[in-house]
């Protein structure tokens, strides 16, 4: 039997700790353990105003809203309305994009599962709130090329969840938030979650915050909500703990709400939980349909993270053990606070095993084999080998105007100064300094850089970092 007023009592506490240790105004979370649950808050949600967090207090979701948009989209797979190996391009023939050969075999899995390889990551145009704004930015995908062949790697691709999303448009004829509605806010009772700051603001909702890098001071976000053109990426979900927990329990009940209808298929959710492709130079990380997979050992684990204009939201469920944990926090700093929350929710709630790590030990490495440019659409990433062999990284931002004001309030940064990466395997590098402490390898896909992929010279054709890949142009 879970002694969930104790747990309660150990969570805040460390939450209180934590947000005392870094520039976090706030920080709101939940649990839902097989029937039992709690939620708890702390500090401000909009230093504007000084609105404490609650635990009613909505947020920005952010890419979690990937898990909800895959769930919509399994819907009209059950329905027979369209099929995961289906080619995009039968379904929504206005698609266009550079690469001819991506065109023609691009299915709907490589949409949801991050394996596209689109060159286009975070393109995020600012085209207005117009219902067409969704259909305006695929457009704008024609010119876009191709990192590497479908299905090779997993990058994080948020122009495919907007393809997505433009589909499902094309295939009931009615705009994305109708169906977003339709399909899963009204059968699932979210009675707190919208997509527009207009309803946002009926109630007690928190903005982001910016920390900046040099003061580490936390100020309000100048932007409240990511272009809507990206809404099927996450750009426009507003919800609550509660209403997140909500959504959460339909994965762990099979597909059922909690009043007992159905939302989903068993096999829909199985599906969606299922590893579709994994990267092993990155610890073993996966993805299914939608869900994140990192590798925990023998417990399926399945996570999401949501970013906005500094606000970091985080999803974790775990089937085996019917236990759901959300949180959000209201600072571009919060990504320290999730990290330790979710260790302590993990081992020491759950009971879960740590997971495999890497020991912290300096690698004998060729050099030649990681220097090179590494370029994605606007980011170019070098790495260079001084004399005694260290590597480091340089960074150059080439956004025009508009997508680097985006950069620069979603990070608080006009540019990325160079670094030194330090190899604690055979390719895998961590930034600044080398690691005192062992490495879980359920940090890889985000704590580093992975080079993937080598030439029968042992170069690497691929560089991994925040879950993005970049291919080799020299």
């Amino acid at each position: 039997m879970v002694d969930l007023p104790r747990v309660q009592k150990r969570f805040q506490a460390l939450l209180s700790e934590q947000l005392e240790a870094f520039p976090v105004p706030g920080f709101v979370a939940g649990i839902w353990w097989d029937g039992d649950a709690f939620e708890v808050a702390g500090g401000i949600a909009n230093l504007s105003t000084r609105a404490p967090m609650t635990t009613d207090t909505a947020f920005l979701l952010g890419s979690i809203s990937k898990v909800v948009v895959t769930s919509m989209l399994m819907r009209f797979v059950e329905r027979g309305v369209l099929h995961l190996d289906d080619r995009v391009v039968d379904r929504l023939p206005e698609l266009r994009l550079a690469d001819r050969e991506t065109l023609e075999t691009l299915q709907v899995r490589n949409l949801v599962n991050h394996s596209s390889g689109v060159d286009a990551s975070d393109f995020a145009p600012e085209i207005g709130r117009g219902i067409d704004a969704i259909r305006k930015y695929v457009e704008l995908l024609a010119d876009k090329g191709q990192i590497y062949p479908i299905g090779r790697h997993i990058s994080y691709c948020n122009p495919a969840f907007v393809i997505a999303g433009r589909m499902m448009e094309v295939l009931t004829g009615d705009d994305f938030d109708t169906i977003l509605k339709r399909e899963i806010f009204t059968p699932l009772g979210l009675d707190r979650t919208c997509t527009s700051g207009d309803e946002a603001i009926l109630h007690r909702t928190a903005i982001g915050h910016i920390v900046d890098p040099d003061t580490h001071v936390a100020r309000p976000t100048r932007r409240f909500m990511l272009p809507y053109s990206m809404a099927p990426a996450g750009s426009t979900i507003i919800t609550t703990i509660s209403n997140l927990l909500r959504f959460a329990r339909v994965h762990l009940d099979g597909g059922v709400i909690p009043e007992g209808s159905r939302l989903l298929a068993p096999e829909s959710v199985a599906s969606m939980s299922t590893e579709t492709i994994r990267e092993e130079a990155m610890g073993g990380f996966a993805v299914g349909l939608g869900w994140l997979l990192p590798p925990y050992g023998s417990t399926k684990v399945l996570t999401h993270t949501g970013g906005s204009y500094g606000g970091i939201s985080s999803l974790i469920v775990v089937p085996e053990k019917r236990f759901a944990y959300a949180a959000f926090g209201n600072s571009t700093a919060a990504e320290f606070v999730h990290e330790r929350m979710n260790d302590f929710i993990l081992r020491e709630i759950v009971g879960l095993p740590p997971p495999a790590h890497i020991e912290p030990t300096p690698q004998k490495i060729d050099p030649t084999h990681f220097i090179g440019s590494y370029s994605k659409q606007y980011i170019n990433t070098t790495i260079t080998a001084g004399e005694d062999g260290a590597l480091t990284a340089a960074v150059t931002l080439e956004y025009p105007d508009t997508q680097r004001e985006l950069f620069r309030e979603y990070t608080g940064r006009d540019e990325i100064p160079p670094f030194s990466i330090y190899p604690v395997t055979s390719s895998f590098c961590v930034p600044g300094a080398l690691p005192t402490e062992p490495l879980p390898m359920t940090r890889m896909a985000r704590a580093g850089l992975t080079f993937i992929d080598p030439d029968e010279r042992g170069g690497f054709r691929y560089l991994s970092s925040g879950l993005r890949v970049s291919r080799r142009s020299e």
